[in-house]
């Protein structure tokens, strides 16, 4: 059991130690012995639980978009299958859509690097870049996107799309940008109270942006806004 607890600390300290250099480097300015070095192993370490330094970007990848405990979205979607015609029902899927994304990329145990690095590799085409789209990125998409054709059948694609970036965009951008909104609290940390607002409002947004009936979205907005952390 011991060999195995530090064989697992010795792969998280890879994956950490390629995540943080990456976010400072770029993708193509990490070595495999700097990644060695930062995590205090030996340069061997890399190709024995990787097999080289492709992999290991693979499963930082991997890592970063699943740092979070919990079911992906698509199966998180598919909870209200037998919901999406009631309009209370759609209302509550938008929502939960939204406190997933939130908890997922603030949870407290999340390294900052996580955001930094999908940021990094989105921004350049490539087999990381192909492999974290399809890992993640499309099912995801296809995920929100089949949820608003069925609330809004008569939306065009572009509207479809352009809604799913309403929506993930600020969280996006409070994750890619963190250092620069925390600089205005003068803090290291999104206050929970913040972040619950900012899950609440986007949420609200998105559902009104349905056009789905004022009612059904009051009668939702009586329930508690929580932190989401």
């Amino acid at each position: 059991m011991g060999t195995y607890s530090t064989s697992q600390r010795t792969r998280q300290a890879l994956i950490d130690a390629a995540g943080e250099l990456i976010t400072e480097r770029g993708v193509g300015r990490v070595s495999t012995r700097a990644i060695a070095e930062r995590a205090g192993e030996n340069l061997g370490t890399i190709h024995y639980h990787f097999g080289g330094k492709e992999e290991l970007f693979k499963e930082v990848l991997r890592f970063a978009c699943q740092a979070h405990a919990g079911p992906p979205l698509p199966e998180v979607i598919q909870g209200f299958e037998d919901r999406l015609d009631d309009v209370q029902g759609q209302v509550e899927v938008v929502r939960t859509v939204v406190q997933h994304v939130m908890q997922r990329i603030f949870a407290p145990d999340r390294p900052p690097w996580c955001s930094r690095v999908l940021y990094q590799v989105v921004q350049h085409a490539g087999p990381l870049r192909d492999f974290l789209r399809k890992e993640t990125i499309d099912p995801y998409f296809r995920a929100m996107t089949g949820l608003i054709s069925r609330i809004r059948p008569d939306w065009t694609t572009k509207e479809i799309y352009l809604w799913v970036h309403m929506v993930i965009g600020p969280i996006v951008f409070h994750a890619d940008h963190r250092e620069t909104v925390l600089d205005r609290f003068d803090l290291d940390s999104f206050p929970a109270d913040y972040l619950a607002m900012l899950e609440h409002r986007l949420a609200t947004d998105a559902i009104r942006a349905l056009g789905l009936p004022p009612e059904a979205i009051q009668r939702d907005d009586t329930q508690d806004v929580r932190p989401t952390s």
